[in-house]
């Protein structure tokens, strides 16, 4: 509200100005995006949502008598997809809960109930808004300091719709004790939303509004209730599960098996709808396999539900009562509030910081032993996995929300050192043989080999920049020595100084004989920041020579690679004697006496200077 009236003018906000200055805020703003701060926004999602609000048939019609909008949206949601984790911020709980057909309710919403039958979605607070239509939808329905899960009653009187084909990414919690505390600020301030349903109109009146304008519409108040029946969904289950253990055993065994299906049913869902191939002439192998995964998954999912079903009884009653004093008895604290960013930030609770955390949920669990053992011991034996899931639970969390492993690197054998170190110094030879002075030392953008040998005489910079690189790696392979490293480097770099730019800026493509841009002339900026990119790498490789010895304990090694080669170029030639000054065997023992000298550690300068001499002679 106060960030609406600024963009209207207001000069009585809070909002803080740079250096002593009131905030410059432009002109004529009339949409807002808003996201949280853990959201990625893709690029062209902004046009895109601009474009569905202007659209004529979302553009909002504001009603004056009931104060709210009744056709057309004020705000639009877009589908919000969990995103992949970053680094090892990902957790096996984070892939099971939030893996496609997961439990978050706010994620996956290709289609909404609410959307598809009346008309608007629910708003969860990422989305673009009209400010004018939403501000005057607002305008005196909500007391300072009493509303704490604003999104969804916003939504209400700006009537939110579902931009399903627009998507934002946002990160799934990997910790299950940051997505409990979310879900316990959920809870509360659904809660809070109490007065609302059940006297809102008197509480706005109150306010100065009319019956009218301060009606909450019909179908918003079962949005309202919908949400504390979802908070019930919990307690409720596990009440059932006591309740019906206490019954006889055949009845508690189908009355155990009916609340299990129940709550095994959301996860299960999606796996029905991909058992037909998706599309004609699939393998049967992949699509079982592909099934098998999703069944691993839904039943994953089923068996954190179920693990979890006693901590989260706890959880939500906790949340519930809590908000039920503090708004009836208290009236404080009524938008304490953690944000995800401060809880993902905490410190990494260890087992026995989960073991605090969720003991309301052993409580539950002991509560629930001690009731069955003493009404009904009949009912012990089919109780007890129950329990003991509930009883491990905290250290199933604390499991579940581990970063992965680092994967340990596996020491490659001498085989493959040798065949990589093969396929880098071909790749060098590349480089060597053709960026010469008839190319100003500039890097060809590829030979041809057949139908006949043709040399791409045009250079990119993305080529240049690959080329820098190649040369320093092939003196830290010891190819090249720093005297030939420096030239190469020098030569190319001189010649990179000759070319033509566009404000700075390297044209994409150059003639390396006589480095006219080719037209059409253009910038490319994908080559622009790899060329950036390589630069950096290239400095510090700079200034690690510097420091580092002239001659690189790898020279030896290189000298072999070149050798390796030679050996394999030998062999692709037939043995005819015939036709060869020097034949095979003499080759090969003289290769054979360069590998043997090169097995002789030599260490100093004065060493490796002698034994160059000899490998020269």
């Amino acid at each position: 509200h106060e960030l609406n009236r600024l963009l209207r003018g207001a000069s009585d906000t809070t909002f803080l100005g740079l250096d002593g200055e009131p905030p410059s805020i432009p002109a004529g703003v009339r949409y807002v995006i808003t996201i949280d701060g853990d959201t990625r926004l893709p690029r062209g999602s902004a046009r895109r949502l601009v474009g569905k609000m202007a659209h004529a048939l979302n553009r909002p019609r504001f009603d004056l008598a009931g104060g709210r909008v009744v056709e057309g949206h004020a705000v639009l949601q877009p589908r919000v997809t969990p995103a992949l984790p970053m680094g090892r911020a990902g957790s096996l709980y984070q892939r099971v809960v939030s893996a496609p057909g997961g439990m978050d309710p706010y994620a996956f919403a290709v289609s909404d109930v609410y959307q598809d039958l009346f008309g608007e979605g629910s708003f969860s607070g990422k989305g673009i808004y009209d400010v004018d239509a939403f501000e005057a939808s607002l305008e005196g329905r909500i007391p300072e300091n009493r509303l704490l899960s604003h999104d969804l009653f916003e939504g209400l009187f700006a009537r939110a719709g579902l931009a399903s084909d627009i998507e934002v990414f946002e990160e799934h919690p990997s910790r299950y004790d940051v997505a409990a505390s979310r879900l316990h600020r959920w809870a509360r301030g659904d809660w809070q939303l109490l007065p609302w349903i059940l006297g809102g109109s008197a509480r706005a009146r109150g306010s100065g509004l009319s019956a009218v304008r301060a009606a909450i519409p019909r179908i918003g108040r079962w949005k309202m209730i919908d949400n504390l029946r979802r908070t019930l969904l919990a307690p409720m289950a596990f009440a059932a599960l006591i309740a019906g253990w206490l019954l006889p055993l055949a009845s508690a065994q189908i009355w155990t098996a009916g609340i299990l299906s129940t709550l095994a049913v959301p996860a299960l869902l999606p796996l029905l709808a991909g058992l037909g191939p998706r599309r004609p002439g699939a393998s049967k192998r992949s699509h079982l396999r592909a099934i098998g995964a999703d069944l691993s998954l839904a039943l994953s999912q089923a068996g954190l539900m179920v693990t979890f079903l006693a901590h989260q009884a706890w959880l939500m009653g906790d949340a519930i009562s809590r908000t039920l004093f503090r708004l009836f008895v208290s009236q404080q604290r009524l938008l304490e509030w953690v944000t995800a960013a401060q809880a993902s930030l905490g410190p990494r609770l260890g087992m026995r910081g989960f073991l605090r955390r969720m003991a309301g949920g052993s409580v539950l669990a002991f509560a629930a032993a001690v009731l069955v053992t003493l009404h009904n011991p009949a009912a012990i034996g089919l109780s007890f996995p129950f329990l003991l899931l509930w009883f491990l639970a905290p250290v199933v969390a604390w499991w579940a929300s581990l970063p992965p492993p680092l994967e340990k690197a596996e020491a490659l054998s001498a085989g493959e050192i040798r065949s990589l170190r093969a396929i880098a110094r071909r790749t060098w030879r590349f480089f060597e043989t053709f960026v010469t002075p008839a190319d100003q030392m500039l890097p060809p953008d590829n030979f041809q080999e057949d139908p006949k040998p043709v040399v791409a005489h045009r250079t990119s910079p993305t080529n240049l920049g690959l080329y820098l690189l190649s040369v320093v790696s092939a003196r830290d392979f010891g190819w090249l020595g720093v005297f030939d490293t420096t030239e190469r480097l020098g030569a190319t770099l001189e010649t990179m100084q000759r070319l033509e730019r566009f404000h700075g800026h390297f044209y994409n493509w150059y003639d390396t004989q006589d480095l006219r841009p080719l037209h059409p002339k253009y910038v490319s900026s994908v080559d622009s920041g790899n060329l950036a990119g390589h630069l950096l790498a290239l400095q510090s490789s700079c200034h690690e020579m510097i420091v580092r010895p002239v001659i690189v304990s790898q020279w030896a090694t290189g000298i072999g690679d070149a050798l390796d080669l030679a050996r394999e170029a030998l062999h692709a030639f037939e043995n005819d004697r015939r036709t060869q000054t020097v034949t095979r065997k003499q080759l090969e023992d003289a290769l054979a006496a360069i590998a043997a000298a090169l097995s002789i550690p030599a260490v100093t300068p004065a060493a490796i200077a002698s034994r160059l001499s000899e490998l020269a002679a």
